[in-house]
């Protein structure tokens, strides 16, 4: 990502973006699964624990309106 390719980082980044995306996704399928079969039925969903995964995200995003900038 550090090389002179400005648009071979963008790309990285969109994919980068992407598996976030989609492991936030499986994350919650999941928790709703098993607070589907909890004997706990007053467990909730926590969205806290992708706090760290949206700030990622925002800071990739961020990356690419340098690179944008670049261009």
């Amino acid at each position: 990502m550090l090389g002179r390719d400005v648009e071979k980082c963008m790309r990285d980044l969109d994919e980068s973006i992407e598996c976030c995306k989609q492991w936030k996704e499986i994350c919650t399928k999941i928790q709703k699964r098993i607070i589907l079969r909890s004997s706990k039925p007053n467990w909730e969903e926590d969205d806290g624990i992708f706090a760290e995964n949206e700030a990622f995200i925002q800071r990739c995003r961020d990356l690419k309106e340098i690179c944008e900038g670049q261009l």
